[in-house]
């Protein structure tokens, strides 16, 4: 009996090294294809290490003066949306760029859609072999932060990543079944060479791309 055990758990331990494996390769691969396209790639840790290099992110452009101007209504401050899940506990997340000044949007972005800092957002998937975010919106306030913030935070949980697309359409089907939903494959920040061939960042959506590769 004591031998059978200790097979089965010499074989457990080998299916879980090479799950392991498997993620440290898809993890190496996303980050080459992720920063070839432009986007900065991180491992932060867990949700607290993700939203406090968001909070970093404001505070390092607050200080260079980059979000200085004036927001609609007169409020120079930064503003950031966080999409977080209940169990995320948003208040007390919320709280930590609150207590440095920073507003908080929770809703009724079409309001102060020019003056949107930051977009912390989770993701559906990500796709190793092109370095690229799978963006699900089921409310206009998400579909906004992630086409009109200055800055996309994207939290991707290494166990999402798959190789390639051939992951795409099982969860395609489900999400267009679904009024109202929007899906954005996005890689790297926005950027078009539509006026006279000049390549210009920011024009259609955020200008820069930050993915946080979370371990949960």
């Amino acid at each position: 009996m004591e031998e059978r055990r200790g097979v089965a758990e010499e074989r457990g331990g080998g299916v879980e090294e090479r799950r392991s494996e498997k993620t440290r390769e898809l993890v190496r691969l996303f980050k080459s294809r992720a920063r070839e396209a432009g986007a900065v790639v991180v491992e932060p840790g867990k949700l607290d290490g993700a939203l406090a290099y968001a909070l970093d992110l404001v505070l390092a452009r607050e200080a260079a003066g980059v979000f200085a101007e004036a927001k609609e209504g007169g409020d120079p401050s930064s503003l950031v949306f966080l999409d977080l899940k209940p169990e995320d506990e948003p208040e007390r997340r919320r709280e930590m760029f609150a207590s440095k000044g920073i507003r908080v949007a929770e809703e009724g972005l079409r309001k102060c859609a020019g003056g949107i800092d930051l977009a912390f957002t989770g993701c559906a998937l990500g796709i190793a072999e092109s370095g690229s975010v799978l963006i699900e919106t089921r409310t206009e306030d998400l579909r906004l932060a992630t086409m009109l913030a200055d800055l996309h935070a994207v939290r991707l949980p290494k166990s999402l990543l798959a190789r390639d697309l051939s992951a795409l359409p099982p969860r395609l089907r489900r999400e267009l079944f679904h009024s109202g939903s929007f899906v954005s494959l996005v890689t790297g920040p926005s950027r078009t060479a539509d006026v006279e061939r000049v390549l210009t960042l920011g024009v259609h959506g955020p200008l820069e791309l930050h993915v946080l590769l979370t371990e949960e």
